[in-house]
């Protein structure tokens, strides 16, 4: 019997722990409250409700900007969570492809309470599957990105970047967390937060990578426009510093040749 009250407590100790800049023991603690919640038999559906009730007591007092970024990063905690817990199903069902087909509607459930694309990848970057969101997006035209490469399909670019997300991922065999802009075929550019998660294979092989990817735009824009009005007002105290070292050298002057 899973204890609500017991494990909310140990979530929130972990989300405080992972915005005081301890990311790596968060995600630490997160993986093993995940494998903990499939002991009691929880599914994922409690941890996104503990998720929710945890990040919204954080958020409830910082501006806009602010809570935008927590948010994002936040998410990034529980995808690592239901990660584990995933893995744990499946390291003891060892799952066969219905199973399989089942985990991945579980995943779906989860990110479309997050308002996110969710992508499974091979290690040539095909797309093996994407979430319903992203089926009824009409920049990647409906979900007919299936079977096609990520960089083409998704990213709209003839080849990955060096610093693809995805393909570090794949090569460290480490979570990666990169933002991004993506210039969309009908002219568009957007903002986007890509959390590239590792996955396994019964060998202990990397040949999979899912990839959350969360639309930052907004906050972007607010960023761009406070770094233009810090601009702005760094010219301004420029000038003003500057006139008044004029106006201190004039009077300089002024009693230098009243001394005479």
């Amino acid at each position: 019997m899973i204890d609500k009250k017991v494990i909310s407590e140990k979530y929130s100790g972990i989300l405080e722990t992972f915005f005081d800049h301890r990311e790596e023991e968060a995600f630490s603690a997160v993986s093993e409250l995940g494998k903990e919640l499939v002991l009691t038999g929880a599914g994922p559906d409690v941890l996104i409700e503990i998720h929710g009730a945890a990040l919204k007591t954080l958020i409830k007092d910082v501006d806009p900007m602010t809570m935008s970024r927590m948010v994002v990063n936040a998410n990034d905690l529980l995808l690592n969570g239901v990660m584990a817990q995933l893995e744990e199903e499946r390291r003891k069902l060892a799952p066969t492809k219905l199973e399989e087909d089942v985990e991945r509607d579980k995943l779906d459930n989860i990110i479309s309470a997050l308002d996110a694309d969710l992508l499974l990848l091979d290690r040539e970057l095909t797309v093996l599957w994407v979430n319903k969101r992203l089926q009824e997006r009409p920049q990647f035209n409906n979900g007919t990105i299936i079977g096609k490469p990520c960089n083409m399909s998704y990213c709209n670019m003839a080849k990955p970047p060096e610093d693809c997300p995805a393909l570090i991922a794949f090569n460290s065999g480490q979570p990666v967390r990169q933002e991004h802009p993506i210039t969309h075929p009908d002219g568009s550019t957007r903002y986007y937060h890509f959390t590239c998660s590792p996955i396994r294979n019964a060998a202990g092989v990397v040949d999979r990578v899912l990839e959350l990817v969360q639309d930052v735009t907004e906050r972007y824009v607010m960023e761009e426009n406070l770094r233009g009005k810090n601009a702005e007002l760094e010219r301004f105290n420029k000038l003003f510093v500057d006139r008044e070292f004029r106006i201190k050298e004039l009077k300089d002057r002024v009693k230098a040749l009243e001394g005479k």
